[in-house]
C-alpha cells in the first residue's frame, strides 16, 4: 500500500470511529443522560476497539506470508 493511501484510509477509519461515538452517545443519552461517566464509557469503549484491532492486526502481520494469508 502506498503511503497516501495508508493516510487516506486511515484518516476514513478515524471520521467512521468519531461517528459511531456519536451515534453511540445519542443511542444511550434516553436512558443513562449525557452525562461525562457516559461519554467517557463511549470514547474508552471505541478506543479499546481500535486497540485491540490494532494488536490483532500487528499479531498478524508479523506472522509469515503463507500464515497470515
Amino acid at each position: 500500500m502506498r503511503f497516501w493511501e495508508t493516510v487516506s484510509l486511515i484518516l476514513v477509519l478515524s471520521m467512521v470511529g468519531l461517528t459511531y461515538e456519536i451515534a453511540a452517545g445519542r443511542v444511550l443519552a434516553p436512558f443513562f443522560g449525557t452525562s461525562l461517566v457516559t461519554w467517557t464509557t463511549v470514547i474508552a469503549t471505541v478506543l479499546a476497539g481500535f486497540s485491540l484491532g490494532s494488536a490483532l492486526g500487528g499479531l498478524i502481520a508479523e506472522r509469515e506470508r503463507d500464515v497470515a494469508a
